[in-house]
């Protein structure tokens, strides 16, 4: 699944674009499915009639259409932009038990655990053998699915118990 929030994020797809078509041209019962704001228009010819389209909408109904795909695919172009963004998205796939396919721009790199909780993939390498691999086995996409979702809750969910710094924040704090 690609999802974007805002306008204009059809040239981070572009990136990916070819990788997707040969990835669903590989087998027939295969779609991307595109959730929030994306001119379709702008898609390759190849990728037309071959999308679920899912238009923005509330936040809930989003991690519901989320948690129906897959993998997420997250690619960036590398822009002074796109390197300051934050890995939500990473965040909500996560939350719904789904990998994530990010690239190396932004932050996203960082909360995706390589063939962990997820890929990252380098510039220039293909997507397609990511996508590929998880299509290849269902357990795999479960297992990173439910790592994501567990390095969510352990490493990105504040805490409902006290302390909520750690002990050596505070000792460092206090020493000045």
């Amino acid at each position: 699944g690609f999802a974007s929030g805002s306008m204009g994020h059809e040239i981070d797809f572009a990136l990916i674009a070819e990788d997707i078509i040969g990835f669903l041209d590989a087998a027939p019962d295969r779609q991307l499915v595109i959730m929030g704001h994306f001119d379709e228009t702008l898609l390759p010819e190849p990728l037309r009639g071959r999308v679920e389209s899912h238009k923005f909408s509330s936040y809930e109904a989003y991690l519901e259409t989320l948690s129906t795909v897959d993998c997420a695919v997250m690619p960036l172009t590398d822009d002074a932009f796109n390197r300051c963004k934050s890995g939500v998205r990473v965040i909500d796939a996560a939350a719904v038990a789904v990998p994530s396919l990010v690239g190396t721009v932004s932050d996203m790199a960082q909360m995706v655990s390589d063939q962990n909780t997820g890929f990252v993939i380098p510039k220039g390498e293909s997507w397609r053998a990511a996508l590929d691999t998880l299509a290849q086995d269902r357990a795999l996409v479960t297992q990173m699915g439910q790592a994501a979702r567990q390095s969510l809750l352990k490493n990105w969910t504040a805490r409902t118990t006290l302390p909520v710094v750690e002990q050596a924040v505070i000792d460092w704090v206090q020493k000045g």
